[in-house]
């Protein structure tokens, strides 16, 4: 067995079992986790030492003496319909209130608003009162029947991941309050915190920072006595929102910041709405704030003779590592959850030069993520395999430089499966890694992009991302996660004022209407469709279309590349203008391998024919559910879906081969066997076969100069082969 980059949980009491596990995995690092201590003496163990430490809730006696310097956001009441002229609103109803409390200082007033709903205006000062000690606004002479709402700056006084834990697994102990890096005094204090932490932790190898600045939002609600997520966004920059942060904007910017500006009529400028100026303008001043406060971290744990990591997950937001500004905080190392593939390049992907983890699952806690039973009467075994499998054709891509868990290692030993498994798990993870990061792969002969609001600071995110109740779904990103095409994520900034098409021989635009995936408005503007056309019709450019893409209703169509993707969709409007006929093409480059998953069935989606030359390859009676259509030297093709499976892996690669015009190059360092994955390091002379099935898979293998040979692989294998001795020299 080879050995390292493997990082293991510990915990107290659990000195006699260290040795033995870390051997079985190969581990060269251990790490406590949220809840755990590291034992006495963990440094004679030979291993290096990884200390979780998260700033922002350390210091609990410092937060209960300086509640004015906690973390605040915007909330907004629930709606109330006035039925007489005045109108009373409790502005907490709806929200927890053990976790947000309204700031009533006189000089956060200016933060409160009241908005008519009915007619979006907002309601004079004049009109209306606010009692703090019942948090009730009043309003005076309302209009009978409007719809009224308040919009208000709240502390948030229960950190968000302590109340996850007491809610999820029945933590008990005092209520952690967040504290707000940006005060000045806090500022301080927590640099002095972060010196003495250092001094007393001397066997700390790497601070893992658990916490930067601001946590993701979650807003939570007591429901009959059911507490329970309201409002989440894991990119919402809503847990920053200050008054001190919006009084230094205003200074920078020249222009103050409004609740409104953030709530947004109550969507609370979701990471799926279609970014405003402002929104961006304060998205970068968090940004180059959360940037100088961690680089100040960093720069004492370096003074000290340690390094830092950041855990990308819970308190990330500012610290974006696809941001501009993140290379500057000077970081060793990151860290992310990862049950996906697209996790997994999220993390790997990221352009900056740092050690690279993946804490995989299952996390070490009676209750998975699924709310079922997990150590030790679960199958944990089965849930690491499940989450390993779309992890695993992501590394070989593009592998990660180390993984590890994370929970209380006592739960984890009650199944030996468990720990036998990990050590089977981690020996295949180095044999990736080794020749993965030594070798050059072989690559599609183009690249990809994908097209939204957000663009490079959103790589490897979707609309999937807040859509917890599915995490296991995926998509595009998913099923691209794991292919042998390298990708690039453009905004439509980046189309309209540079030269991103140049770049790429296939764009991918998805996503539902109107938001930021698919780009709503942005499609008004003349030029976006122009330069796409011009792309596809003289570069020869490739136009996928997903869901409902560039799609905003104006101009006498919903889909503003309608003649690139050869359809359309019909909201209604032009339900008397009668439709082209067509017919299912039978035989297509698209369909060789099987089309219409069941994903796809049943949706009645409106969409249309356009033009008598597209090839309709999938339908549900008069619904077009797959499309493809030439367009001068290029080709557009939709899809009214595409979620992670074997078969729409293959659909995928189809298409983009298709769409770029190279369908004669598709079987290169190819398995026909949808089960059976291939990538190939020409340069090693090795390639690699992933068996995604729990099933034996024979499957025919294309080499790169179209030779075949069959091979047998036994089920969930990874198996790595000489090029030589299956194709010859």
């Amino acid at each position: 067995m080879s050995k390292g980059y493997i990082t293991l949980p510990v915990e107290q009491g659990m000195d006699d079992l260290l040795k033995e596990i870390a051997g079985k995995w190969g581990a060269d690092a251990v790490r406590n986790s949220d809840g755990t201590e590291l034992p006495a003496g963990i440094g004679e163990l030979g291993l290096k030492v990884y200390s979780t430490l998260s700033l922002t809730r350390a210091d609990q006696d410092w937060a209960r003496e300086h509640e004015d310097q906690l973390t605040q956001k915007f909330l907004q009441s629930d709606p109330v319909t006035a039925m007489d002229k005045t109108v009373e609103i409790n502005i907490m109803k709806g929200w927890f209130d053990q976790q947000f409390r309204p700031d009533h200082r006189e000089q956060s007033r200016k933060w409160y608003e009241v908005y008519d709903r009915t007619t979006g205006e907002k309601v004079p000062e004049e009109k209306w009162s606010y009692e703090p000690e019942t948090t009730t606004v009043t309003i005076h002479d309302a209009d009978k029947y409007h719809v009224y709402t308040v919009n208000f700056l709240a502390y948030q006084i229960w950190d968000t991941t302590s109340m996850y834990n007491y809610i999820t697994n029945n933590w008990t102990g005092e209520h952690i309050r967040p504290m707000d890096p940006n005060q000045p005094e806090t500022r301080e204090h927590l640099k002095e915190y972060l010196n003495e932490w250092l001094d007393k932790n001397p066997q700390t190898d790497v601070v893992r920072f658990t916490s930067l600045a601001y946590h993701f939002t979650n807003n939570f609600q007591d429901v009959n006595g059911e507490i329970r997520s309201r409002y989440r966004d894991w990119l919402g920059y809503h847990d920053c929102t200050s008054a001190l942060a919006l009084e230094n904007f205003e200074k920078e910017y020249g222009y103050a910041l409004t609740p409104e500006d953030i709530i947004r009529e109550g969507c609370f400028s979701d990471v799926n709405s279609i970014p405003t100026k402002k929104y961006k303008d304060w998205m970068d001043f968090i940004q180059r704030t959360v940037a100088g406060i961690a680089k100040e971290w960093v720069d004492i744990v370096h003074a000290k003779g340690r390094e830092t990591m950041m855990f990308y997950c819970d308190h990330h937001i500012g610290s974006e590592p696809y941001g501009k500004y993140f290379p500057e905080i000077g970081l060793d190392a990151i860290v992310n959850p990862c049950m996906s593939g697209v996790e997994l390049r999220r993390v790997a992907d990221v352009p900056a030069d740092m050690v690279k983890e993946v804490r995989l699952y299952p996390y070490f806690f009676p209750v998975n993520l699924e709310g079922k039973p997990n150590f030790p009467d679960g199958d944990p075994v089965g849930d690491c395999q499940k989450y390993w499998k779309n992890i695993r054709r992501a590394m070989v891509q593009n592998p990660a430089d180390r993984i590890g868990f994370g929970g209380y290692l006592s739960l984890a030993v009650t199944r030996p499966d468990f720990i036998d498994y990990v050590g089977v798990l981690a020996e295949e993870f180095r044999t990736i890694r080794d020749t993965a990061r030594t070798y050059a792969k072989y690559r599609a002969p183009f690249k990809v992009g994908i097209l939204n609001c957000w663009g490079k600071i959103r790589s490897w995110i979707d609309d999937d991302i807040n859509d917890w109740t599915k995490p296991y779904r995926g998509g595009v990103l998913e099923c691209l996660s794991g292919m042998n095409v390298d990708v690039e994520f453009l905004s439509f900034e980046d189309v309209l004022e540079g030269d991103a098409l140049d770049r790429v021989q296939v764009l991918i635009n998805m996503g539902d209407a109107y938001t930021a995936w698919s780009g709503g408005e942005y499609w008004k503007n003349e030029q976006l469709a122009v330069k796409v056309r011009q792309w596809v019709n003289e570069k020869g450019g490739g136009f996928i279309g997903i869901g409902d893409p560039a799609a905003i209703q104006t101009n006498g169509h919903f889909f503003q590349l309608f003649d690139v993707l050869g359809v359309d969709k019909e909201l209604g409007f032009s339900k008397s203008a009668a439709k082209l006929p067509f017919t299912v093409q039978e035989e297509h480059f698209l369909t060789e391998d099987g089309v219409c998953a069941d994903e796809l069935k049943h949706v009645k989606n409106g969409v249309y024919i356009t033009s008598l030359n597209t090839d309709v390859l999938c339908t549900d009676d008069d619904n077009v559910l797959m499309a493809a259509n030439s367009y001068g030297n290029g080709r557009g093709l939709y899809l009214t879906s595409l979620k992670y499976s074997e078969e729409n892996v293959r659909l995928l690669h189809r298409a983009l081969f298709w769409a770029a015009g190279k369908e004669d190059e598709m079987k290169k360092w190819y398995s026909e066997n949808i089960h059976v994955e291939c990538t190939c390091f020409p340069e090693a002379k090795k390639f690699i076969l992933l068996n995604n099935s729990q099933e034996e898979q024979t499957t025919l293998v294309y080499d790169g100069q179209g030779r075949t040979a069959e091979i047998t692989i036994a089920p969930f294998m990874s198996k790595w082969y000489d090029v030589d001795g299956y194709f010859g020299a």
